[in-house]
């Protein structure tokens, strides 16, 4: 990653800075951002940084998930044992 994308980033997590989010919640923050997440998922100021972590991961377990091959095949069990 180079220089300028970095810069992006710490201009994009400027107004969480001005909205009071420690330091812990903005390194969640970024992580999510470095990892192509919708951080808009968990950027609320109430949620601890452990909360943030927690998300954070469950939505990269979707993200990777979805690009299995037998994500579709569970997706259609799943409904199949909901109907019946």
């Amino acid at each position: 990653m180079d220089l300028i994308f970095y810069r992006l980033i710490d201009n994009m997590l400027q107004k969480y800075k001005e909205k009071g989010f420690s330091k812990a919640q903005i390194k969640e923050l970024r992580k999510g951002i470095e990892s192509d997440l919708d951080i808009s998922k968990y950027d609320d100021i109430n949620l601890s940084s452990e909360e943030m972590f927690d998300i954070r991961w469950k939505l990269t377990f979707e993200k990777y998930e979805e690009g299995n091959e037998d994500y579709e095949r569970k997706k259609l069990s799943r409904n199949t044992i909901k109907t019946l």
